[in-house]
């Protein structure tokens, strides 16, 4: 995730932006549990929450897609093909 968030958002506040996204990310994991637990405790199965799971990565990809910048940056040594 750091690398990602790096070639997003980099720059001097880079170091708040990440732990922003850490601290969210941590909150979604142990939501997560907590909800798929809920979601067996209501419906008996795990499928259900499965499927909001692949919704949920879905679309994070999405947004990973829709933030990433549009230019290619040149890196120093490296030739451009």
């Amino acid at each position: 995730m750091r690398s990602i968030s790096a070639d997003i958002f980099e720059g001097p506040h880079f170091g708040i932006i990440f732990g922003t996204l850490m601290v969210a990310a941590i909150a979604g994991g142990t939501t997560g549990l907590w909800l798929t637990g809920i979601t067996y405790d209501v419906m008996g199965s795990y499928p259900p929450a499965f499927s909001i799971i692949v919704a949920v990565s879905a679309l994070s990809t999405l947004a990973i897609w829709r933030a990433a910048p549009r230019t290619i940056f040149l890196v120093p040594g490296r030739a451009r093909r």
